[in-house]
């Protein structure tokens, strides 16, 4: 009789906590979806140390961080089991396909379960067209650039924002970075980051969590001859502002050290036109 109230009571508390936070709580979401086009974002409290795939030819996993990047390794792969541990925490659930995914980011960081958010993406990311993306965002380059927008110099290589623009679907940005020097600037890439500024309790120090953004859309990268400049574009998805991030994006160059950030603070973004 013991025993049968024991394995009741195990039963019981493996309802209740799994799949979720072994500490249990009603917002985690017990299925992260992805497509074989785009990454699904998986963000943790703490750096993640494991992540298991039950079928891993189906799905591929890659740690960032406190980030994990998941996606489809082949079209209408069968749901599996998802296990990521990081810190004292862990998410025990499904991973499943579906080609028409719009919930990309799975914000699982304590403050945000707390805050009882919900986990329907569907204002950070909702159904996007792709061709009128394209024609909106190289639009920019007929249009006047605006003043006062964030800039950033070193080294005589200036790296700015020219035009900001918004529709529900995305984040419009033109950048260009002006080469005053007599070295040819040899890009090697153009990244960008959330970056949200959090404490974990009231008078804890502040930290940041980095959150890398995949680009809707990027126009093509050229190389900046001595004493020119380069106009660069990106459509970015809504979520990549973020709760109360910044929004960071780095160009780098390949043969050297001049990489140069801008920091884009969320007030600017908000304040942005509309298409």
């Amino acid at each position: 009789m013991i025993m049968k109230t024991i394995l009741l009571f195990i039963s019981f508390l493996s309802g209740c906590c799994l799949p979720g936070w072994t500490a249990g709580t009603s917002a985690t979401p017990d299925t992260i979806y992805v497509n074989a086009e785009l990454n699904s974002y998986v963000v943790m409290d703490d750096p993640v140390t494991i992540v298991d795939l039950g079928t891993a030819a189906d799905y591929g996993a890659k740690i960032e961080n406190n980030v994990v990047f998941l996606k489809a390794l082949k079209p209408h792969a069968r749901g599996t089991t998802l296990f990521i541990s990081a810190g004292n925490k862990v998410f025990a659930g499904i991973i499943q396909y579906k080609e028409d995914n719009r919930n990309f980011l799975y914000d699982l960081r304590e403050r945000t379960l707390n805050a009882a958010a919900t986990f329907n993406r569907e204002h950070y990311v909702p159904e996007v067209d792709i061709r009128l993306i394209r024609d909106r965002l190289f639009s920019l380059g007929n249009e006047h650039p605006r003043s006062g927008e964030v800039s950033n110099t070193k080294n005589n290589v200036r790296w700015s924002l020219i035009n900001l623009k918004t529709d529900p679907s995305a984040i419009y940005l033109k950048l260009r970075l002006e080469n005053q020097t007599a070295l040819v600037y040899r890009v090697e890439s153009i990244s960008v980051e959330n970056a949200e500024h959090y404490r974990k309790r009231l008078l804890s120090r502040k930290k940041i969590t980095l959150l890398p953004v995949k680009p809707l859309i990027e126009g093509n990268i050229s190389d900046i001859k001595p004493y020119a400049s380069h106009d660069f574009y990106l459509a970015l998805p809504t979520y990549a502002v973020g709760r109360q991030g910044s929004v960071l994006v780095t160009i780098r160059e390949s043969t050297g050290v001049r990489a140069l950030q801008l920091e884009i603070p969320p007030q600017l973004m908000e304040q942005a036109d509309l298409f």
